[in-house]
């Protein structure tokens, strides 16, 4: 119990940043991977090189492998912990994925990844680099798959739902591209680029009303402190084109609807269209106020 109890404080003040104390706790109850864990925290690389040397004469490990291979940068310490595990411990594949990711051999990252995620999947940072990894070389099946597990084990991760609406562009599935753009937009709302991308998908599905909403969120971003704009409060003319084009086209589509006497005033087809219209249609004069007093004087605006 008492070992136990030791190894929790050693953990709790490793995690608060204080490497040192808990250093002497792992070497009073012999924790030497997490005394190497502590030594890697406190950048005392050739120290903690020294003692997984040591312990691994003395008594191998699946990690102290790892540990070597993070020490040294050397992907064959992942194949060694990989094989010494008997191809059961994920986490070697994990590091030797991720090792394969920086040197660019993308094909062998999606392997390596693909074989610890099939033993352990709860590991939402390895599905977005498997993701990732996917997206370079343009395999959009796997990145797709891959996209999906993150946001399914962490929902609000926003990048991942932008990923997978890029994925779901190139495998010509617009409405779920959509969605996810929606989801997106929903957690980065600060970040103008995944707007404009969004506000790009509203045109393409004719949601007006949200492409309405979205120039107003790229204002509330692009103007910053004192009145002053960051992109000199410049507005998508082409995409105010595009809705003003269609509200007008909408607005003749909708009176040429032949009234139907015997439905109920206000509730048939064209009623419907047309009080849809006119809601749009103050939704976007309203939005012309807030050009005219925000943002830059652009002709093209008017």
């Amino acid at each position: 119990a008492l070992w136990n109890l030791k190894r929790q404080l050693a953990m709790r003040y490793l995690n608060m940043g204080v490497a040192g104390s808990a250093l002497k706790i792992c070497e009073e109850v012999f924790l030497w991977e997490e005394a190497v864990d502590c030594l890697l925290a406190m950048d005392k690389k050739s120290r903690a090189t020294k003692l997984v040397r040591e312990r691994l004469e003395i008594s191998p490990t699946a990690n102290l492998y790892c540990q070597m291979g993070i020490l040294t940068q050397g992907i064959e310490w992942f194949e060694k912990a990989w094989e010494f595990s008997g191809k059961r411990y994920a986490r070697a594949k994990r590091l030797w994925a991720i090792a394969a990711f920086e040197l660019g051999d993308y094909q062998a990252c999606l392997k390596h990844f693909q074989d610890g995620l099939n033993i352990n999947p709860l590991f939402p940072s390895a599905w977005f680099r498997m993701g990732v990894a996917a997206l370079r070389i343009e395999d959009w099946k796997t990145a797709k798959r891959a996209f999906i597990q993150v946001t399914s084990q962490e929902p609000s991760e926003g990048e991942s739902w932008a990923n997978l609406c890029a994925v779901y562009d190139k495998l010509k599935q617009p409405r779920a591209a959509f969605n996810a753009i929606c989801e997106a937009v929903k957690y980065h709302r600060s970040n103008w680029k995944i707007w404009e991308n969004y506000l790009t998908f509203c045109l393409r599905e004719k949601e007006w009303s949200l492409a309405i909403d979205a120039l107003n969120s790229l204002i509330d971003l692009r103007v910053g402190y004192g009145g002053k704009s960051k992109k000199d409060g410049e507005v998508d003319v082409p995409a105010l084109v595009i809705i003003v084009e269609a509200l007008v086209s909408e607005n003749q589509q909708a009176y040429l609807i032949p009234a139907d006497d015997s439905k109920i005033v206000g509730t048939d087809e064209r009623s419907i269209a047309i009080k849809k219209n006119k809601f749009l249609c103050r939704k976007l004069n309203t939005l012309f106020q807030r050009i005219k007093a925000e943002c830059k004087s652009d002709p093209n605006v008017w």
